[in-house]
């Protein structure tokens, strides 16, 4: 053995400096038991075992006393207790639950974008529903380049396939047939359309509702559908009403634009004025209900 080993060994078997005499905790609660005289030294030891280390281990807390602690310790899963009441559903209930409810709204909203033909008025030039659904990426380019403001992206309520795909609303302006929707589609969903040759392909065609038209209702005699129209597809007949001639509207709502029923005869917050601009599909089937 080291010189250096045996002064390690011996000053690891030394006590504490001169004058400190370190008390063991028996002989400290012995004291505590002399100062008071009303708490007996085997009294003081006992509490002393039950409290056993003072620190407890990561993750634990001590027991509780008290039965509403233990229901609050068993809630919140301290000491191995559930971190929920038996009678309530788990977190896996929970995200399974959830996971229904969506997987329910997805379908529902998704089976109408099933359908060929949808009743949305697409840009101008738009290819056949299917072939238009199949080449629309959704990048809103043509949204953003129309000079009118007439394009907007659909909502959900035509289902989640066919939402954010462009489609046209003339509450507040027209279309001008500009093709700068189509210069700017990636895709090529969106072709090339004549507005003067609306057999070749067109937005839709207007209708008129006679029920809100301010003409047939014979409170005014409104004609100033018939004077904006820039493809004279709209004239008068004997009794000063407007006629709508299918052959050469082409959509473009400029009468749907200007038209007053709606500010004057609608008080219900609709949107239908009394003119409107609809898709072949719900002309067809109006001309064929006639």
């Amino acid at each position: 053995m080291g010189p250096s080993e045996g002064q390690g060994s011996a000053a690891s078997q030394r006590g504490p400096p001169a004058g400190i005499h370190r008390r063991a905790p028996a002989e400290l609660d012995s004291r505590v038991a002399r100062r008071r005289p009303g708490i007996r030294e085997a009294d003081v030891l006992s509490r002393h075992a039950a409290r056993g280390p003072r620190r407890a281990r990561a993750g634990t807390r001590p027991a509780a006393r008290h039965p509403g602690t233990a229901r609050r310790h068993q809630r919140r899963g301290v000491n191995g207790g559930s971190t929920m009441p038996a009678n309530n559903p788990t977190r896996r209930t929970f995200v399974i639950g959830g996971a229904a409810l969506v997987a329910s709204v997805v379908v529902g909203a998704g089976v109408r974008p099933f359908v060929a033909e949808a009743d949305v008025l697409r840009p101008p030039g738009a290819l056949p529903e299917d072939q238009f659904m199949a080449r629309c990426i959704k990048c809103e380019r043509c949204i953003s380049v129309c000079p009118t403001d007439v394009l907007e992206p659909l909502g959900i309520e035509r289902g989640l396939l066919q939402a954010r795909t462009p489609v046209l609303s003339f509450a507040n302006d027209s279309c001008t047939f500009c093709d700068k929707c189509r210069e700017v589609c990636p895709t090529a969903a969106i072709g090339e359309v004549d507005p003067y040759a609306p057999d070749q392909g067109r937005i839709g065609a207007a209708i008129l509702h006679e029920d809100r038209c301010l003409a047939f209702l014979e409170t005014d005699s409104c004609g100033i559908c018939v004077d904006a129209c820039p493809y004279d597809a709209l004239s008068f007949d004997e009794g000063r009403r407007p006629v709508v001639d299918a052959a050469k509207c082409n959509g473009c709502g400029e009468c749907v634009k200007i038209c007053p029923a709606n500010v004057f005869t609608s008080f219900s917050g609709g949107k239908v004025r009394g003119i409107e601009v609809v898709t072949e599909k719900t002309f067809r089937e109006r001309e064929d209900a006639r």
